[in-house]
C-alpha cells in the first residue's frame, strides 16, 4: 500500500514539472515572460538588471547635440576635408617691386628687353641635354630696374622664367636730374671694363646695345658709355647694373665727408640734385 502511493506521488510530481517546463519554454520562444510563469528570484533579478541599465534618450530640442550620436560621414566629405587641411595659403606677389626695394607701379607697366638667349647643353652618361637660357632686363622706366637670368627646354619657358627673377631683383637706381648718372664711372667687371661718363641734357644715349636698353628700362636718356676688353653680353649686363648701383650720391659724399648737402651740392654739382 506504501509502494503505491510513493509511486502515485512521483508521478504527479513528474507531471507538475513537465507542465511547467513546456509553459516556460513557450514563453520564451513567444518573447513575453511574464512574472507568473518565472520564480520570484527570477523576477527579482530581472527588475534589478533593468534598473541599472541605463534608457536610451532620443534627441529632442533640449537635448544638447553632443548628447546624441553621430553619425559617419561620407568617404567624399572626409577626403574634401583632408584636402582642404592639406592646402596652404600662397602668399601672393604684389604689384610693383619685390626684393630688392624701390616702387614703381603694376606689372603691366614694366618695360621688359630680352637682350640674350643661347643654346646650351649639359654633357650626361645618357647623353647631351640642351636647354635653352635667357637675360631679361625689367624696369619702370622711373629709376628701378633690374635683370635676370632663366633657363628651360624652349624659349618661352627660359624669357619666362628670366622675367620672373628679373622682376623679383628690381632695386632702385640712383640717377642725377631724373636723366642722367652722378658723375663718371670707371668700373671692371671680370674681363669686361666699363667707362660711364654723365651727359647734357638732350645727349641722348650713346652706348652698346645692352647698355642702351638698360638705360631704356631704368629711365636715364643722358649717358656716353664705352666697354672695353670683352664684350660678352652677360658679363657687360652684369657688370653695368654693378657700376650704377656702386655710384655714389652727394648724400653718401656730405656723410663720408661731415659736410652739409647744399656744400656738397653747390660744389659738384651747380647747386642742383
Amino acid at each position: 500500500m506504501s509502494s503505491f502511493r510513493f509511486v502515485t506521488l512521483a508521478r504527479r510530481v513528474a507531471t507538475f514539472g513537465h507542465r511547467n517546463a513546456s509553459n516556460l519554454s513557450s514563453s520564451v520562444v513567444t518573447g513575453d515572460i511574464s512574472p507568473s510563469s518565472s520564480s520570484p528570484a527570477a523576477s527579482a533579478d530581472a527588475q534589478s538588471r533593468q534598473q541599472q541599465s541605463p534608457t536610451p534618450t532620443t534627441p529632442t530640442a533640449d537635448t544638447p547635440a553632443s548628447n546624441t550620436q553621430s553619425q559617419p560621414r561620407p568617404q567624399s566629405q572626409q577626403r574634401q576635408k583632408s584636402a582642404n587641411r592639406l592646402k596652404k595659403p600662397v602668399a601672393g606677389k604684389p604689384d610693383g617691386v619685390s626684393g630688392g626695394g624701390g616702387g614703381g607701379g603694376s606689372s603691366s607697366d614694366l618695360q621688359k628687353r630680352v637682350l640674350h638667349v643661347r643654346q646650351v647643353s649639359r654633357s650626361t652618361k645618357g647623353g647631351k641635354i640642351r636647354t635653352t637660357s635667357a637675360i631679361v632686363v625689367v624696369g619702370n622706366g622711373n629709376g628701378v630696374g633690374g635683370y635676370g637670368e632663366g633657363r628651360a627646354a624652349d624659349r618661352a619657358g627660359a624669357i619666362s622664367k628670366a622675367t620672373a627673377v628679373a622682376a623679383k631683383n628690381m632695386t632702385v637706381i640712383p640717377r642725377f636730374q631724373q636723366r642722367t648718372v652722378y658723375g663718371d664711372i670707371v668700373h671692371r667687371y671680370h674681363a669686361v671694363r666699363l667707362d660711364i661718363k654723365t651727359a647734357p641734357p638732350g645727349f641722348g644715349i650713346v652706348a652698346n646695345d645692352n647698355i642702351h636698353e638698360i638705360c631704356r628700362c631704368i629711365g636715364i636718356r643722358d649717358l656716353a658709355a664705352k666697354v672695353r676688353g670683352s664684350t660678352n653680353p652677360l658679363n657687360v649686363i652684369k657688370g653695368t647694373f654693378e657700376a650704377l648701383l656702386l655710384q655714389k650720391t652727394p648724400v653718401q659724399i656730405a656723410q663720408a665727408r661731415g659736410r652739409k648737402l647744399i656744400d656738397i651740392a653747390n660744389a659738384y654739382y651747380g647747386g642742383k640734385i
